[in-house]
């Protein structure tokens, strides 16, 4: 065989050319030895390109944990009491006026002197005998009564007499108070008394010009006498009258003043102040069962009466002074010397 009628053999194993050999009967077949194991095989036209390494990938910032509050402390202020600064009291030094104001000061207080001694002078002179009473020298008691310095005593008078009592006197049932003129001509017939009466302000026992004393007790308006009178230390009071039990009532009087007249001629009905108007307040079991008052013009030493629009019929009553005359009186307090009551059931 020649090289180029060669055969050519290929190992079936692994494709490589083998040598060949004339076959002989008697040799074994050749052993070979095993193939190198496979590999993929490279493709030398596979294009390569090249691959830039990844960028690192920056892991995310952590996130913070929110910061945790905490809860406000409240203080409360502390506080400063103020300081309170009493400023110093200097006196001022006195210091000397000088000659002018001397003089004026001089003269002022010789001008006030002046005036003090006309105005002593003036009351003195005003309370030295004209008002109707006589002295005589065996009178000197009359200074216990004539003299304006001889003040009520406080124990007797009760304060605020002059003004109001504290008693509520309007009408509970809605009655209107009336305005009656006083009469002292008319005659009721038959009089009688309330069997008692009280008050909140009297007038101490004094002395009349003859030195003898009196006193003027709430009773003395309702005694039936014309020479006493309850007295009151002040320009206005109340009397109170208990009658008994259920009374009717058409007419009621009072006499507005001190119906008394001393041997030396004093007249005192002139001496102390004079009622011209009162209220009258009626009272049935505690309740206002009526309410008058009686206007007196010209107040005279008589009972003044006043006819009531309808009977009344009251176990008690009130009488409050409300406004008084004679002005230039010498004592100025009140004084009732009698208090009438009249039915004309009863005529």
């Amino acid at each position: 065989m020649t090289a180029a009628t060669e055969a050519r053999f290929f190992c079936r194993q692994c494709g490589t050319p083998v040598q060949a050999q004339a076959p002989t009967t008697s040799a074994p077949a050749p052993q070979h030895a095993p193939p190198p194991p496979a590999t993929a095989p490279t493709l030398a036209f596979a294009p390569v390109f090249p691959v830039a390494p990844a960028a690192p990938v920056d892991a995310p910032a952590p996130v913070a944990a929110p910061p945790q509050l905490a809860a406000p402390t409240l203080a409360a202020p502390e506080f400063t009491p103020p300081t309170l600064t009493v400023p110093q009291f200097t006196p001022a030094s006195a210091a000397t006026p000088p000659a002018s104001a001397r003089k004026r000061l001089w003269a002022a207080g010789g001008v006030a002197g002046v005036v003090a001694a006309a105005l002593v002078a003036g009351y003195l002179l005003g309370n030295g005998g004209t008002t109707g009473s006589v002295r005589t020298p065996d009178t000197d008691a009359r200074a216990d009564v004539a003299s304006p310095s001889a003040a009520p005593e406080a124990s007797t008078l009760q304060d605020g007499a002059d003004t109001d009592t504290g008693d509520d006197t309007s009408a509970s049932d809605g009655t209107d108070e009336e305005v009656l003129l006083a009469d002292s001509t008319f005659d009721p017939g038959y009089v009688f008394f309330p069997p008692s009466a009280s008050s909140d302000c009297v007038l101490p026992k004094r002395k009349d010009t003859t030195g003898q004393y009196f006193t003027y007790e709430p009773e003395n308006a309702t005694d039936k006498l014309d020479d006493t009178a309850w007295r009151c230390g002040h320009r206005t009071g109340r009397l109170s009258l208990d009658l008994g039990g259920p009374t009717r009532l058409t007419n009621v009087g009072l006499v507005p003043g001190y119906t008394k007249t001393d041997p030396d001629g004093t007249n005192w009905f002139y001496e102390n102040l004079t009622v011209t108007k009162a209220k009258w307040t009626f009272y049935l079991h505690g309740q206002v069962v009526a309410q008058y008052t009686e206007v007196i013009d010209e107040p005279e030493e008589a009972m003044e009466w006043i006819t009531l629009p309808s009977a009344v019929t009251a176990d008690s009553a009130s009488l409050d002074v409300v406004e008084t005359g004679n002005p230039d009186a010498r004592f100025p307090y009140i004084a009732i010397s009698g208090i009438g009551l009249a039915d004309d059931n009863n005529v």
